[in-house]
């Protein structure tokens, strides 16, 4: 819920995407069943009704109004053809000994066909016939190195990263594109931070300065590496 809202509220607006770094197979399967609920609950609240199995838990029966007028001016600054036709997929390399409805999410031509649609914008369409519809990208492993979508702004890590792969994954989001692009974001649920002064240490001065001027609190990193 609270990743969704901070997408639609804070990135989408721009046409933007996002990844979700998942800490197992499992929880990435969890992810992709809350992202689609939200997505569902986002199309009533816009184009239908609302039930109340739709609110969340804590809004009181006389509060559903409010909550309603409120969810709805923030749907009001979006293209409602993005909300109406978004998609999340998981991109993870399962095997045969892990559970079916895991297994579904490995299949190469399908992973293709949805990495292919999250690197399009919104409104683009490949000549193999992809659309862009593919708004997050839910990974485990994959897709944390190395990959390339300038069109990612926003990485939700909920998984610990350690030395380079840890500046591997964060700087994902970095990567130039639309000039409504100032900078990516990286929101982190486990706590990484410090973790991230330990992998500089293996770069050189140069380098060490170039991550740090992508962050955003920078103070404490600066005097440890000093």
């Amino acid at each position: 819920h609270d990743m969704f809202r901070h997408y639609i509220s804070e990135i989408l607006p721009n046409g933007f995407k996002a990844q979700v770094v998942a800490y197992s197979l499992e929880a990435a399967h969890r992810y992709k069943q809350a992202f689609d609920r939200e997505i569902t609950t986002a199309q009533k609240a816009l184009f239908g009704e609302m039930t109340d199995a739709d609110y969340p838990l804590d809004i009181a029966a006389e509060g559903k109004e409010i909550y309603l007028s409120e969810f709805r001016k923030l749907l009001d600054n979006l293209n409602p053809d993005w909300i109406k036709n978004l998609k999340v997929e998981v991109i993870i390399s399962a095997t045969n000994n892990d559970r079916p409805y895991l297994q579904q999410y490995s299949n190469p031509t399908k992973q293709k066909k949805d990495i292919e649609s999250f690197k399009l914008n919104f409104d683009g369409k490949a000549d193999d016939g992809i659309t862009g519809e593919v708004g997050i990208l839910i990974v485990v492993n994959m897709l944390t190195v190395g990959f390339d979508a300038p069109i990612e702004q926003v990485m939700y890590l909920d998984k610990i990263a350690v030395m380079h792969n840890l500046l591997q994954t964060i700087t994902r989001v970095n990567r130039p594109g639309s000039p409504a692009k100032a900078n990516g974001f990286v929101v982190d649920y486990v706590g990484v931070g410090h973790h991230i002064l330990e992998a500089l240490k293996h770069y050189d001065e140069k380098e060490q300065k170039d991550v740090i001027s992508s962050l955003k609190d920078t103070g404490a990193l600066e005097l440890e590496l000093k």
